[in-house]
């Protein structure tokens, strides 16, 4: 079932979404996050393998539309080297620049 607050926006469980968008999302006690899909800096997230990374919090974000319910958010750094990674390409993979990894 499908979880929506009182605005109809869709409630995703265990994503968290940082820096400029903690404007766009408001974390709640339970651990879900509201995702304003209305928001052009969020359109890639309307459609099922859609990601947008998100910089400017504590550290750099990847969130994407897993399937038409759900939705995950990872840090976007290298555990090896620290550095940032790509936006995950169109096989879905990661890559870190630094050392030319692939998650």
């Amino acid at each position: 079932m499908e979880e929506k607050n009182s605005e109809g926006k869709k409630l995703v469980d265990g994503a968290s979404l940082a820096g400029n968008f903690v404007a766009l999302a408001a974390a709640s006690a339970s651990g879900s996050v509201v995702v304003d899909l209305g928001r052009e800096e969020l359109a890639p997230l309307r459609e099922t393998g859609g990601a947008v990374a998100v910089a400017g919090g504590e550290f750099p974000v990847i969130a994407t539309r897993v399937d038409e319910e759900r939705f995950a958010a990872f840090r976007s750094e290298c555990t090896h080297w620290n550095c940032e990674v790509a936006l995950l390409d169109a096989k879905r993979i990661v890559r870190c620049s630094c050392h030319m990894s692939r998650f």
